[in-house]
Order: C-alpha cells, then structure tokens, then sequence
C-alpha cells in the first residue's frame, strides 16, 4: 500500500476515535485555545457552516503531527496532518499533508491527488501547535466539501 493512502487512513481512524471518544478534563490531554475569539480549539467554516470544535487532540510520529477534533454542533470531526515544524504546507503529490472530515458515517478527505488545500503552522512548540487552514475534501454528497476560514490553537 502506498504510504500517503496509509496516512489518510490513519487520520481517519484517528478522526473516528477522537470523535467517538469525547473530551474530558483531564489536564495531561490536549486542551482548547481560542483561535480569534472563537472559543474552541479549531474553528472553521465548513460548507458554509460555522464549525467549533469542542476539543482537539494532537499526536506526532515520524516526524508527522496529527490534529484531530471534533464539535458537539454540528457534529463534524475534523482532522489535518502535516510535518512537525512550523511552516507552509500544501496538498499535492508525495506531500506529507492532508485533512479529513467526518460526519456520522460520511467522510471526505483530502490530500495527495484528492482535492485541494493548505495547511500553514505558525506555532510549533513543546506544548502548543497553531496556524490555519482551508481545504477541499473529497467524498460522496456532496462530492466536494470546502473547509475555509481555519484556525487552531492548542496547548497540549
């Protein structure tokens, strides 16, 4: 198996469990920040929807960070992954960058040759990762969603 369609199935599966698993209060987990005010860890518009995540988690490995988080209304879970350093990255072939949303059992992903977009990390440091984000994502009805306006800030 190729090894970018192997990350976009690990980012959904990381997706799915964030978003099946809640959030807690437990301060050795990630927590929000607030993105521009808007009192969540991610924001985005998804859609044309408003969209606040609830929580996030953030994980790394070889080199990859992953964010994943997941709003109570609407229920998306969203999720992004990109190389663990502060920087510009963009979806395309062989590029380490994708995202990812979920709602109930529907899902759209980009990255690699699906669809479209822009990951950009303005904080990268031990306990805290921030930045924007918009993409396209590739799914079934409709077959492309737009995530635009994103923005994350967490402290892990």
């Amino acid at each position: 198996m190729p090894q970018t369609p192997a990350r976009l199935f690990v980012l959904l599966a990381l997706l799915v469990f964030s978003f099946a698993c809640g959030g807690d209060d437990d301060p050795t987990n990630p927590s929000g920040g607030n993105p521009s005010g808007g009192q969540g860890p991610v924001t985005a518009t998804i859609d044309g929807t408003g969209y606040v995540a609830a929580f996030a988690n953030v994980s790394s490995a070889a080199g990859q960070t992953y964010v994943n988080a997941a709003g109570s209304s609407p229920v998306w879970a969203v999720g992004f992954t990109f190389p663990s350093a502060a920087g510009t990255y963009t979806f395309g072939v062989g590029q380490p960058v994708s995202g990812a949303v979920t709602l109930g059992s529907a899902s759209w992903v980009g990255g690699n040759t699906n669809g479209s977009g822009t990951i950009v990390v303005t904080a990268f440091e031990d306990h805290r990762v921030a930045g924007t984000f918009d993409f396209v994502a590739i799914g079934t009805n409709p077959t492309e969603l737009s995530v635009t306006n994103g923005q994350f800030d967490i402290t892990f």
